[in-house]
């Protein structure tokens, strides 16, 4: 890039004013020798940006900073390539894969929102080897994944739906998963559950017949909008959320009714601590997964639908990485 430069500066230097002001034949011609030379160089540039793009955005070549410096002398955060980009929502392409597109009614962008509807029909929502409508992108390492969620009626976003374990949120799922008995992954959600409004943190894994879920349960206060993060540490996989009128992410904990449910209930879930934090060990999710929004309801009043602002991925290298700003 510094010789291209260069050339250019001789170009127009050469080619106009020291042109003009040569005064002899041998000076003319040793500018037109640099001149025929600078078009040699930056025909071997063009050749190598035909091969492999530019030369800033080529994966082996150094990306210029600000200050002139290249990434080989300034190391730049692991999160810029292990990562995948997000989405804001703000146009209406929506570029997240369609897991199921049998399981809902409604995935598209709408006012500058990812609006999720299950279809109306029972049992369409993650749990043992039930599923539910999920758009994702496929994530390879540690990571953190945030997004802002609303759960509310079809027909109006203000009002609570009225069914079971009607939520929105977000799911981590091995590619590999089948039903029945093989489904492998850990959702973090918010809507309402059984009693009333909720998170719930639930882990499934394979059993001998079915797959075996078992999930978390902890009050909101009827609150049905929140930022959640759910953060992959190695085999470790946190989640942490910011209520509204909060200033900061806290780590998922048991509450006061808190309590382990569902069909995988009765086995030890490695990484809970009752009374303490909720957090799922999971070393059988492979190095690559599914990382994706998802909605749905299990029993009647089938009518939920679900709104995310947002999908943002971030590299982490540690747990405070997972709640910082």
């Amino acid at each position: 890039m510094k010789s291209e430069k260069a050339c250019k500066r001789a170009t127009q230097d050469g080619g106009g004013g020291r042109a003009r002001r040569a005064s002899s034949a041998a000076a003319v011609i040793a500018i037109l020798s640099h001149l025929a030379a600078c078009a040699s160089e930056t025909a071997l540039t063009g050749d190598r940006s035909s091969d492999g793009g530019s030369e800033a955005s080529s994966p082996s070549d150094a990306a210029s900073s600000s200050d002139g410096s290249s990434s080989s002398d300034a190391a730049q955060p692991a999160a810029d390539a292990s990562v995948p980009n997000g989405e804001e929502f703000d146009g209406p392409a929506l570029s997240l894969t369609d897991l199921f597109p049998a399981l809902h009614d409604v995935a598209a962008v709408q006012n500058g929102k990812l609006a999720i509807a299950p279809i109306v029909a029972q049992h369409t929502h993650w749990y043992s080897d039930s599923h539910g409508p999920m758009v994702y992108r496929s994530v390879t390492g540690d990571f953190m994944v945030e997004t802002d969620v609303t759960v509310g009626r079809r027909g109006d976003m203000g009002l609570a739906p009225r069914g079971t374990f009607s939520a929105g949120g977000v799911v981590v799922r091995d590619p590999a998963s089948s039903a029945p008995g093989s489904e492998a992954w850990v959702m973090y959600n918010i809507g309402m559950q059984t009693g009333g409004a909720a998170r719930e943190a639930k882990s499934t894994r394979k059993g001998a017949a079915d797959s075996l879920s078992t999930l978390y349960l902890v009050d909101t206060s009827g609150v049905l909008t929140a930022k959640l993060r759910v953060c992959r540490l190695g085999t470790s996989v946190h989640f942490f959320h910011r209520m509204p009128g909060e200033s900061t992410f806290v780590e998922e904990a048991f509450g006061a009714t808190t309590s382990p449910q569902g069909n995988g209930a009765s086995q030890p879930t490695p990484g809970v601590v009752p009374g303490g934090v909720i957090r799922f060990v999971r070393p059988d999710l492979p190095a690559t997964v599914q990382v994706g929004l998802v909605a749905g309801h299990w029993e009647q009043t089938l009518e939920t639908r679900a709104e995310f602002d947002y999908l943002r991925f971030r590299n982490v290298a540690s747990i405070a990485d997972c709640s910082a700003p």
